[in-house]
């Protein structure tokens, strides 16, 4: 698979974990058995193979055990979600039925004092994290839980509709879907930072969070290409696949143009997150430096996961292997990509 060599974007130090990332294997486990979020034995493995409780304590390395859970089974529940709903279950071939169920999980999740489907492992997985999330944080870290869910659920059902998106659209699909953008919204709410609302909504704060959560995302499209090709051959979300038949390139070619799509975002993150830095409140700075945690935790893990390059998940050959790229420097280009669903983001660049 293509390793792809990147600064730390938190200044480049080695990622951060948290130091009860031990205990969470086995916490973790037992969520995922509790709910059943698996159909069978050989799923069940696959998501044991991930190494949730280390991907958890790398995206959140602050905060209290109990919190560090909470995130923790959030993620689990995200990869058990989009293997069985989102890309290969009954559900993933009938966009209809997908949409309806999805729709009632979000309800569910903002109104857990409604009855819901209790038959349905997924939505009471999510209500009963909610319901551990409220006993332990503020209402607004709670609200901002429950939108980030939301706006991860409308990509998802976007997606079922949608399955051979154009560039422009399957960006922002990636950028929100798969957890996407819920799991990074959670990075301050285990570390527990008081950011107030205006801090949050601030748009050079958002563009950060936004960028984290691609870049994050992005490492992962090269090495899961061959998997999702194989797998799932219906659905061409994968950038790397997109990006091929929007160009009319090799996949090799689109591989190499999606490391120059992250290095350069990554170059405006560093600066970005830099000017912010210069003179942000604590609970700003804090913010900020979950984000970038979070970013390089997920790099950290992605780059030694087997769940993206084999077909099994588990191990054997890789189904695509790309060019090696020299992209060890950040691309300091303050021209916007040509995406226009993120081209905003160079808006706050310090070096325009």
């Amino acid at each position: 698979m293509a390793i792809l060599h990147v600064p730390a974007p938190a200044g480049g130090t080695p990622p951060a974990i948290h130091p009860d990332w031990r205990r969470l294997e086995g916490s973790v486990l037992a969520f995922l058995d509790r709910w059943e979020l698996y159909p069978d034995a050989v799923q069940r493995e696959r998501l044991v193979h991930i190494g949730l409780g280390r991907l958890a304590a790398l995206l959140f390395p602050a905060g209290s055990y109990e919190l560090l859970r909470i995130g923790a089974d959030f993620d689990a529940w995200a990869f058990a979600f989009d293997d069985e709903y989102c890309d290969e279950g009954p559900l993933s071939a009938r966009p209809d039925a997908f949409i309806g169920t999805v729709a009632r999980m979000q309800r569910a999740l903002e109104s857990p004092e409604a009855p819901f489907a209790r038959e349905d492992r997924y939505t009471c997985a999510l209500v009963d994290l909610r319901a551990r999330l409220a006993a332990l944080a503020p209402p607004s870290h709670v609200g901002r839980f429950v939108d980030g869910v939301r706006t991860y659920l409308m990509a998802e059902m976007w997606k079922a509709v949608d399955l051979r998106p154009s560039l422009e659209d399957a960006v922002a699909m990636r950028l929100f879907g798969g957890g996407g953008w819920a799991i990074p919204v959670l990075a301050h709410v285990v570390a527990g930072t008081p950011l107030d609302q205006d801090a949050f909504e601030d748009r050079r704060l958002r563009a950060l969070a936004e960028m984290a959560a691609g870049l994050a995302t992005w490492d992962c499209e090269i090495p899961s290409f061959g998997k999702e090709r194989e797998r799932s051959p219906a659905r061409e979300h994968n950038l790397v696949e997109v990006i091929a038949r929007e160009r009319r390139c090799s996949p090799q070619e689109a591989a190499s143009r999606l490391v120059g799509m992250r290095n350069r975002t990554l170059g405006l993150f560093l600066r970005l997150r830099a000017a912010v830095l210069a003179d942000a409140p604590p609970a700003v700075a804090a913010y900020v430096e979950g984000l970038a945690h979070y970013c390089r935790g997920a790099l950290e893990w992605g780059l030694h996961n087997d769940r993206y390059a084999f077909a099994d998940g588990l191990g054997g050959e890789a189904l695509f292997t790309a060019d090696p790229v020299d992209d060890g420097i950040p691309e300091e280009s303050s021209v916007p990509l040509d995406i226009p669903s993120i081209a905003w983001w160079w808006r706050y660049d310090p070096a325009r």
